[in-house]
Parts: C-alpha cells; structure tokens; sequence
C-alpha cells in the first residue's frame, strides 16, 4: 500500500471513531480507540484491525436506549395527577345528632362506611372522641355539627364512654342508609321507644335535612313530630283573644312540617308569644306554651318530644337554635330548651 492509500485509510478510521463517539455510548467509544492503534503501526492489517473499530459505531445505538430514559421522566409527571384525587376526597358533610326516644339512657353513637365493619374506617364514638364527653347525649338533648366525609352511613349506638364502635348497645339494631351529602347539613334523630305497646311508635333512627341559612331581620321555624305516642299535631300562635294561626298542619310522627314555602316558615321575630300545639283539625290545646321569645336572624326547630300519655316523658317541645352550630352548652351540645306549659 502507497503513502497516499495509508492516508486514506487513515483518514477513514478517524471518520470512524468521531462517528462512533458522536452516536454511541461508552461501547461506541471503544471501538473508536482500536482505530487510534491502528494508525499508530501504519500497517494495512492494523488497518484492518481500525476497521473494526468501526464496528464499535454500532455501540451508538445504544444511545438510543439512553433516550428512552428519559421518556421515563414523562412518567414522573403523571404523578402530580395524584393531588386532584386529594382534592376531591375533601368533600365534607355537618351532621349534627339528636336524642329524642322517652325510654332510652344517654347514648354515644358511631357512623360506619355502608357495608363495612366497625374497625374499617368507623367514625367515632363521636361524644367520646370529637367532644371528649364520655357521658354521652342524654334525652332531649342535641349536639354540635361535626364534619364527616360524605357518603352513606350505617348508624350504630354504642353506649356511653364505649372505648371503639365494635359492640352495638344492648336492645338497639345498626341502621343502615344514613346519607350525608356533601357540602350539605343533616339532623340525626334517634326517636320512638325500646319499649312500650304496641301503638307505640318503636325505637328507629331518622335523618332530617337542615337548612340553617337565617332571613334577614325574620325568623325562620321548622317543625319536627317525634312523640312517639302522639297522632298528627298542627302547631301555630294563640293571639290575646285565644285565636289560633297555624304554622304547620296536619304534621305526622317522624315528619317534618310544611309550609309553602318548604320545611321552614319565614315570619317576624317571636315576641312574648303563646306556642300551641293540637291534634289536627281539633280546637283543645295539647299544649301552650307561653312567652315564647325568637330574635330576627334566628333559624330554630321545635320538636314534639315526650309521651300524650306523660309516661315514661311528659309531652313537651323542644326549641333548639339551628343557625349557631358552635353556640355554648354542655360540651358537644347546640343551643336548645325544653319548653314546660
């Protein structure tokens, strides 16, 4: 081989080995040096030998592998997804809890995931654990909004102070089908009676929407019958002359009054007024209560509670103030009173 093919043949090599290092990984490079030693003997065999080196190029693709690495980053964004999940699972339902059955103990009360078990995602006792009140709701007592996820519920009732949700109070069943809606507010009554005749409306568990939001300079009044031995009540005011004006009529046990404007009345504030409550369509007060006094802006619920028959409670109502949630008492309760003839 001449001087001029020895130069060509060298000038080949090199083209190889840039080649190579410019596509390839740490493979390619290799090949690329066994080209530098083939220059350096000059022989047209070592030359050869560049030649393979070449072949180390080939190396390069595996660069290529090295770019799907970094598709590999891509992945890593997905990621971030994971926090709109986050976002959605903040969704929160205020339920607050009454206790309105005549022959029933104080109570505490648990809220476990529709169809699972005590101790998988269970919420509560909730007097022991939100309220750090181990004697739990008594009667005629109605506690604070606390917030739950929402979703649908069984309801359990456990007994006051009870340590976990595992053991169901003595004489109560779950009650399955509690929704708290999101973004939405709920009572939870627990009415009727373990015990009594058969005509007795027996002990169950009730939800009840609430809607706390006041009116302006007005007040606004719902109406629930929970009296477990009681017919039908319309409820209103008794003027000075002893005429009566119904706010609600014809209300059914474990029913809330209507009115056309919904669950609640709008009206002016309470002043000094005489509260009375009848069987429906009949002129005999069951009860009238005097010198009842609602400010404006004030949201209440008046509940029937109590037995017609005075055992094993008197009837009586109930006024508990709906718009102040976190309003002093007792700890864990709202804002209520018994209202005594």
């Amino acid at each position: 081989m001449n001087v001029r093919n020895m130069v060509l043949a060298s000038t080949l090599v090199m083209v190889g080995v840039v080649a190579a290092q410019a596509c390839g990984g740490k493979e390619g490079g290799g090949g690329g040096t066994g080209g530098t030693a083939g220059t350096g003997t000059g022989t047209g065999g070592t030359g050869g030998t560049g030649g393979t080196g070449g072949t180390g190029g080939t190396g390069g693709t595996g660069g290529t592998g090295g770019a799907g690495g970094a598709g590999g980053m891509g992945g890593a964004g997905g990621a971030g997804g994971m926090g709109g999940g986050d976002a959605g699972a903040m969704a929160m339902s205020s339920v607050r809890f009454s206790h309105l059955s005549p022959d029933a103990g104080a109570v505490d009360v648990c809220l476990l995931p529709a169809g699972g078990r005590a101790h998988e995602g269970a919420i509560g006792p909730i007097f022991k654990q939100r309220f750090h009140d181990a004697d739990g709701i008594r009667y005629g007592e109605v506690s604070k909004y606390v917030d739950v996820p929402g979703g649908e519920y069984t309801l359990r009732v456990v007994a006051p102070d009870a340590q976990n949700c595992d053991t169901a109070l003595a004489g109560t069943q779950d009650v399955p089908g509690i929704e708290a809606r999101s973004g939405e507010m709920a009572t939870v009554a627990a009415v009727g009676q373990l015990n009594g005749p058969a005509d007795v409306h027996k002990f169950g568990v009730l939800s009840f929407p609430d809607d706390s939001e006041p009116a302006s300079g007005k007040t606004r009044v719902r109406f629930i019958h929970a009296s477990p031995d009681t017919a039908d009540l319309d409820v209103g005011t008794l003027d000075a002359q002893g005429t009566f004006t119904p706010l609600f009529t014809g209300v059914g046990y474990g029913s809330t009054g209507q009115s056309k404007t919904g669950n609640y009345v709008t009206g002016a504030p309470l002043d000094n007024a005489t509260i009375a409550s009848r069987i429906a369509g009949e002129q005999a007060d069951l009860l009238k209560i005097l010198g009842v006094n609602v400010e404006a802006d004030r949201v209440i619920t008046i509940f029937a509670i109590g037995n017609r028959a005075g055992q094993p409670q008197p009837l009586r109502l109930l006024v508990c103030q709906d718009e102040a949630p976190h309003a002093q008492g007792a700890p864990g309760m709202a804002s209520c009173r018994i209202l005594t003839p």
